[in-house]
């Protein structure tokens, strides 16, 4: 093996000229590789200049070398995604950059689409078909297109429908049952979410306090079967495959269903124990909170919502839910929005009714106060009046169907949000509009 030796430029991060000092390095191994190799060009790949996070400190970029001080034959080439999907921190990182060349792919990109083929082929020694079915499940995504060649490989095409069990396979063969499992808790925790969640969200659904680098190793290794979508909130993840979906679902992933489910119990009974995580909760742990609340009340076993509710804590929780939306109503990010959605179906639809007709004593202040926050937003804030005047009329004929007894002046929010929005439907629908909520 040929090994560079002697004297090697070091970096400083604490000096003035260190791009100067990167820029003698990748010199001096530029003219070792012509050396050894007979080489005419060196290239240097940057992936992911957009996933570089904003830490108020220097970055990847305060390293780059001037063009001017590089060897002849050295090329750096960076990767990031494009403009609609950067948060203004990414934007002002590639402003920074003085980019000789740029080239956009695209996932439906003629030349990138012929290429992914031109792979497929090359690998899975198939036909025309199954090449444009493995581009087709790939979604036009390289990241995706080695799983199901591996697939189609071990078991033909009958590969291709099993592509997301086959990968778990594999990854429990390689990882052994218990860290394959810690594996599957973040499918879990993806799947009983039903909205994509951010990654700080994420942790805490699986038992993390952070985001910890074997959870990143970890979504790495099943990149290829769940959603990553990339926005200006940062990374949004989520489960929507149905092969997937239904493997979760199956005998075979209950008792991990039920784990991470008795989990998120002890998880929101805490919060009326630990009066230090009380007062110290962060506002992505609300989220978090939220998602695990609805998830345990939509679940059709209701064993967990009676758990649930025999912990005492749903008040307090739903008081902790009330006092996060009425603050930051106004702020809300759109997958934020649809977790809010979620809860006040569930309440509506699932929750309230069960307590009613149990004859389980909640507190009406904080029943009606959130329902009317939640009613807020999705109605008046966002426009989506019908379905909240449905919301609204479902939990006032459970109320009436149970034989619920609410003083007058607590409900009195209610009908008050009921009647604000009669009224903007009805200005709406006189102006020519037309509700499609």
């Amino acid at each position: 093996m040929d090994t560079l030796v002697g004297d090697i430029p070091e970096i400083s991060l604490e000096r003035s000229d260190c791009k100067h000092q990167v820029a003698e390095l990748i010199n001096v191994l530029t003219v070792k590789q012509k050396e050894l190799f007979g080489i005419k060009k060196l290239v240097f790949f940057i992936d992911g200049l957009d996933e570089i996070p904003n830490t108020g400190k220097d970055t990847l970029t305060s390293l780059l070398p001037d063009k001017n001080d590089l060897a002849e034959g050295v090329f750096l080439v960076f990767t990031s995604r494009v403009d609609d999907q950067l948060n203004e921190f990414s934007r002002k990182i590639l402003s920074e950059i003085d980019f000789d060349e740029k080239l956009l792919v695209l996932h439906d990109n003629i030349g990138y689409c012929e290429a992914l083929k031109d792979l497929i082929q090359k690998y899975s020694d198939s036909d025309e078909t199954v090449v444009s079915k493995i581009l087709s499940l790939s979604k036009g995504k390289i990241m995706n297109v080695w799983p199901l060649i591996s697939a189609y490989n071990q078991l033909g095409e009958k590969g291709l429908i099993q592509a997301e069990k086959g990968l778990l396979g594999y990854l429990s063969s390689v990882y052994g049952e218990s860290y394959f499992q810690e594996i599957m808790r973040i499918i879990y925790a993806l799947q009983l979410a039903q909205t994509p969640v951010a990654m700080n969200v994420l942790s805490h659904l699986i038992g993390e306090n952070d985001i910890t680098f074997k959870q990143l190793a970890y979504l790495g290794e099943i990149k290829s079967i769940i959603n990553i979508d990339h926005n200006t909130d940062g990374y949004l993840l989520s489960v929507t495959r149905p092969e997937l979906i239904d493997y979760v679902g199956s005998d075979e992933c209950a008792e991990g269903l039920d784990k991470i489910k008795k989990n998120w119990i002890e998880d929101i009974n805490s919060l009326t124990v630990n009066d230090v995580k009380f007062k110290n909760i962060k506002s992505h742990e609300i989220i978090a909170y939220m998602i695990e609340f609805t998830a345990l009340i939509n679940d059709k076993n209701e064993i967990y919502l009676n758990n649930l509710i025999a912990e005492n804590c749903c008040d307090k929780v739903l008081e902790i839910f009330m006092e996060k939306i009425n603050t930051d109503k106004r702020n809300i990010k759109e997958w934020e929005f649809t977790i809010l959605k979620n809860l006040f179906i569930a309440l509506t639809k699932r929750f309230y009714p069960f307590t009613f007709y149990k004859r389980i004593s909640l507190s009406s202040f904080v029943m009606t106060d959130l329902l009317t926050e939640l009613s807020d937003i999705t109605g008046m804030l966002r426009g989506e009046v019908n379905f909240t005047i449905d919301l609204l009329e479902e939990f006032l004929s459970s109320i009436k169907k149970y034989d619920v007894r609410v003083f007058a002046h607590l409900m009195s929010p209610i009908y008050s949000k009921l009647g604000a929005l009669y009224s903007k439907r009805d200005d709406y629908i006189v102006s020519g509009g037309n509700f499609n909520h």
